[in-house]
C-alpha cells in the first residue's frame, strides 16, 4: 500500500512524443494480525514483588497502534508509544494484588484493527507486606497429653509452620507468658515444682516475620507432687435432702500409675465412716457415684473422696459436701416397681396385669407364680384365666435394666367370684338391689350378671370394664362387686 507514479509516453511516425505522468494511491485491506509476546516478567523466576515493568514485544506489517495488558483476565493498562523499537510496557504495582499466582496476557492492535495475543503465562507475587496468613502450631511429643497428670521436669514441644517462615513461638502457663523461642526446635522445658499442685493450663502461639499471630493452642494438665492420685473438681448434688434422697458425687481423679479405686466416704460425725460408695469412670478422668440415703437418719453428713493408684498410694479430698465446680447429673439408675402390688381378678375370667417401673426397665420376670398366670419378660404383662377357686395368690415380680440392682417385689392376685363384697351396687332410677352372689339390680326385665359366661340377660349388654357391669343403655347401670 502507498503512492505510486504512472508515466505514459505517446510517439508518432515522425518520432514526436508526449509524456503524461499520473500519481495513484494503492490502499488494499490489511488482513495480517500483529505478532506479540510477553518479555517481562517471565514465569521462570520464583516470584515478583513491588513495582515491575510488564513488557511486550509487538510487530506488524503495517504498524502497531497499541498494546493492552491483562492480569487475571482483567484489562489493567495500555501503551501506544515506542521508546525501544517494537517494545511496549506498563508499570505494574504488584502490591495492589494478593500474594500468590496470577495469569498474564497481552493483546496488540494494528491501525486496521487487526489484533494478535500472546501466550498466557503464570507468575507468582510474593510481597512480604501482603502476607495475611498466620502460622499454624500443634503439640508434638514429648508434650504431656491433655488431662494427664505430671510432675517433675516436663518438655512442651510444638510443630510450627508458616508460608513465609515462623519468627517466634511463645509459651504460657495459665495465660501468663513464660518463654519466647526464636529458633527451631520449638520446645520449652518446665520444672513443675515451681507450680502449685492441681490443674494448670499451658498455651502456645506463634508469629511470622510480618507479625501474623497464630491461634493459641492449649493442653490442660494436673500437677501433683509425690504420693497418691490427684483429686479435683469434686462436688455433691444436691447438698440437702430427705432420708430417701439420692445424692450424686463426682470428682476428677488422675494418676500416672493408673487408678485402682475411687470411693465416696460418707461420715457422721466427721471421720466416722457410715458408708462407702464405689465410684466409676464415666468420661475422661471423671468418676461418678450415687448414695441412696434411705434408712439413714437426718444428720449433716460429711463426704470425702478417697482414691488409690495401682501402686497402692492413697490420697483423700476431705469434706466436699457443699462444694461446687460443675452441675452434677445423676447417673443411670436401676428401676423401681410402681405398679400396685394387690390386684383383684374374677374367677374363670381372663385377666391381664402390667408390671410398671421407673428408669426404663429392659426386662421383667416372675417367680413362684401359679400355673394359670404367664409372665411376658419383654412387656411385663402378666395374663391368663383366673381359676374357679377364690383366694389370694402371691408371687415375686422383678423389673431390671442395665443398672443393678433389679427391683423385686411381691404381687398378690386376689381371685373373687365377681359379686358379694358386703354391699349392693348402685342402681339408677326405680331399680332395686338384690344382694347375692353375684349382686344384681332387679327390675322388669331383670339385669343379672352371669359370672361364668359373662353374658347379660334380656336387653342388657355386657361392658367389659374393670370389674365388669351390665348396662341398659337407657335406664340402668349395675356395677358388680
Amino acid at each position: 500500500n502507498g503512492i505510486y507514479t504512472i508515466r505514459a509516453i505517446g510517439t508518432d511516425a515522425s518520432l514526436n512524443s508526449t509524456t503524461v505522468i499520473v500519481s495513484v494511491f494503492v490502499d488494499n485491506p490489511d488482513v495480517i494480525d500483529p505478532v506479540v509476546s510477553i518479555t517481562d516478567p517471565s514465569s521462570s523466576p520464583p516470584s515478583i514483588s513491588s513495582v515491575v515493568n510488564f513488557t511486550a514485544n509487538a510487530t506488524d506489517n503495517i504498524g502497531i497502534d497499541r498494546v493492552d495488558f491483562f492480569i487475571d483476565g482483567v484489562f489493567r493498562g495500555t501503551d501506544n508509544t515506542v521508546s525501544i523499537p517494537d517494545t511496549y510496557e506498563w508499570a505494574w504495582d504488584t502490591k495492589a494484588f494478593a500474594n500468590g499466582f496470577h495469569e498474564l496476557i497481552v493483546y496488540a492492535y494494528d491501525t486496521y484493527g487487526n489484533f494478535g495475543f500472546s501466550v498466557l503465562i503464570t507468575v507468582e507475587i510474593d510481597n512480604p507486606e501482603n502476607d495475611i496468613i498466620p502460622p499454624v502450631v500443634s503439640f508434638i511429643p514429648p508434650t504431656p497429653a491433655n488431662n494427664s497428670s505430671v510432675d517433675g521436669i516436663i518438655n512442651i514441644a510444638v510443630n510450627a509452620t508458616d508460608d513465609r517462615g515462623v519468627a517466634q513461638v511463645f509459651f504460657y502457663v495459665d495465660f501468663i507468658k513464660q518463654a519466647t523461642i526464636d529458633n527451631s526446635p520449638w520446645q520449652w522445658t518446665l520444672n513443675t515444682a515451681t507450680l502449685s499442685d492441681g490443674w494448670h493450663r499451658f498455651q502456645v502461639d506463634a508469629v511470622d516475620a510480618v507479625g501474623n499471630r497464630s491461634d493459641s493452642i492449649e493442653v490442660r494438665v494436673n500437677v501433683r507432687g509425690p504420693g497418691g492420685p490427684s483429686i479435683a473438681s469434686a462436688v455433691v448434688d444436691p447438698t440437702w435432702g430427705t432420708q430417701d434422697t439420692l445424692f450424686c458425687m463426682e470428682a476428677d481423679v488422675i494418676d500416672g500409675d493408673g487408678i485402682a479405686r475411687v470411693q465416696a466416704v460418707i461420715q457422721f460425725p466427721d471421720e466416722t465412716v457410715v458408708d462407702r460408695i464405689n465410684m466409676t469412670l464415666v468420661s475422661g478422668n471423671t468418676y461418678h457415684g450415687d448414695w441412696d440415703s434411705t434408712g439413714f437418719s437426718n444428720e449433716a453428713y460429711y463426704v470425702d473422696i478417697e482414691a488409690e493408684d495401682n501402686l497402692g498410694n492413697i490420697s483423700e479430698l476431705e469434706n466436699i459436701l457443699g462444694g461446687s465446680g460443675f452441675s452434677c447429673v445423676f447417673g443411670p439408675q436401676p428401676p423401681v416397681i410402681t405398679s400396685p402390688l394387690a390386684f383383684s381378678i374374677i374367677k374363670d375370667v381372663s385377666f391381664n396385669y402390667f408390671i410398671t417401673a421407673t428408669n426404663s426397665p429392659t426386662s421383667y420376670s416372675c417367680s413362684g407364680q401359679p400355673a394359670w398366670a404367664s409372665c411376658n419378660s419383654v412387656t411385663g404383662e402378666i395374663s391368663g384365666t383366673a381359676p374357679s377357686s377364690t383366694g389370694d395368690y402371691s408371687f415375686s415380680i422383678t423389673a431390671a435394666n442395665a443398672n443393678p440392682p433389679a427391683d423385686t417385689k411381691t404381687l398378690t392376685l386376689t381371685v373373687t367370684d365377681g359379686g358379694g363384697g358386703g354391699s349392693c351396687p348402685v342402681c339408677s332410677n326405680a331399680y332395686s338391689c338384690a344382694f347375692g352372689s353375684p349382686s344384681t339390680c332387679n327390675a322388669a326385665p331383670n339385669c343379672s350378671w352371669n359370672s361364668v359366661t359373662g353374658n347379660c340377660d334380656s336387653t342388657y349388654n355386657c361392658s367389659a370394664f374393670t370389674g365388669n357391669k351390665c348396662m341398659n343403655n337407657i335406664l340402668c347401670t349395675c356395677d358388680l362387686f
